[in-house]
């Protein structure tokens, strides 16, 4: 582990507190020890046109007055992209179920998802991860309130193991 790195502050307040530049170069320098995978190709071949190539440091300052505006520009409206990803997916009983994740081929945002709202994840056939943002009412969780899980008989959720409850 980098001595440098923070290990105190959460890691989501630390993405999101990042300029483009410095988002792309931390990303660039985690590149070199973990390579982008062959499907990723065309992903690759895009950040290439900014000079984000796996193996080697990303320098900003190579990039048009163009290009460096839109990287730095970019981390709000990804992160909007990312989180926004949540209110897309089908609601079942008033939770967002989902059941393709832990293996993400070329998914990116699910991915980034993932990682926002979680540490990631298991493979579907191990796991999946219902998430539920309000309440019966429809109203955001509040932790001043008490709230009840309750299964009608015989509706257990289907299990080959365990399931648990994380807030």
């Amino acid at each position: 582990m980098n001595p440098a790195w923070d290990t105190k502050d959460p890691v989501r307040d630390q993405v999101d507190s990042m300029d483009g530049a410095t988002y792309f170069r931390l990303l660039a320098e985690l590149m070199k020890t973990n390579p982008p995978a062959a499907a990723d190709a065309p992903m690759v071949a895009a950040m290439a046109k900014i000079g984000l190539v796996p193996g080697q440091d990303f320098d900003p300052t190579k990039l048009t007055a163009d290009q460096s505006a839109a990287v730095q520009a970019a981390p709000g409206p990804a992160q909007g992209s990312i989180m926004g990803l949540l209110k897309e997916t089908q609601l079942t009983n008033g939770w967002n179920v989902f059941t393709k994740i832990g293996v993400y081929g070329t998914a990116y945002r699910l991915r980034a998802l993932v990682t926002a709202i979680g540490l990631g994840a298991n493979r579907p056939q191990d796991a999946i991860y219902p998430v539920a943002e309000v309440d019966a009412d429809g109203k955001p969780f509040d932790a001043a309130n008490r709230y009840v899980m309750h299964f009608s008989a015989g509706q257990l959720p289907p299990v080959d193991g365990f399931w648990s409850l994380t807030m």
